[in-house]
């Protein structure tokens, strides 16, 4: 039984480090917490099950297409409600962040309505039993394999590439980054897109990939 749990929780908390990864991207630039982020997940979350709902395309493309949708809501979000703020007092922005949290919230109830919706997959999914009285399903692992994936490939991304170090560098030192020539602007969209695409990454592994966030 204790080995069932740390399985099923290993593969709970890979949906939570993408989420989290993304969150914690935004901090790191921005020194912002970012009160949207989950809603940012949930348009996502909402994108991909509209289009699966009402042009049954292949799950595939309606991830890419939440991923794309949640990228766009963070950068949109990024322009509107923080890029005028900084500099502000820290409370400003951390107000904003609540209310465009709201708002996000607000336009999802009258658009859907109040019910909890899960992510339609209609895959077959084998299980696995492995000693110990552990099942693990395929399911699981992919869950697993694809959160690593996205991990990994955020890692190469941020230490191999020159938008990624430049990322860094501007996370350390905004005015030494304009100095080096970095557009900080354009680093902070990108640390928006890229964060709020890998939080929606996890839409189709959560049990209700599109419920409110709380």
């Amino acid at each position: 039984m204790l080995l069932q749990q740390i399985l099923n929780g290993l593969t709970a908390g890979s949906v939570y480090a993408l989420i989290a990864l993304g969150y914690t991207m935004i901090y790191g630039i921005l020194g912002l917490i970012n009160f949207a982020q989950g809603e940012i997940y949930m348009a996502g979350a909402f994108a991909a099950v509209l289009l699966l709902s009402a042009y049954k395309v292949n799950f595939f493309i309606a991830f890419l297409f939440g991923m794309g949708v949640a990228a766009l809501v963070g950068v949109v979000l990024e322009r509107l409600a923080f890029r005028p703020l900084r500099g502000a007092h820290p409370l400003v922005p951390l107000i904003s962040a609540i209310g465009a949290s709201i708002l996000l919230q607000s336009l999802a109830l009258l658009l859907f309505g109040p019910a909890d919706r899960s992510f339609p997959i209609h895959f077959e999914f084998a299980t696995l039993d492995l000693p110990g009285g552990v099942s693990l399903s395929t399911l699981q692992l992919a869950i697993f394999g694809s959160a690593l994936f996205f991990m990994g490939l955020l890692m190469v991304f941020v230490k191999f590439t020159k938008f990624g170090k430049a990322i860094m560098a501007t996370a350390l030192d905004q005015d030494t980054a304009r100095l080096m020539g970095i557009n900080v602007d354009r680093m902070i969209s990108l640390t928006f897109l890229i964060g709020s695409a890998l939080s929606a990454s996890a839409c189709p592994r959560s049990p209700l990939a599109c419920s409110r966030a709380a």
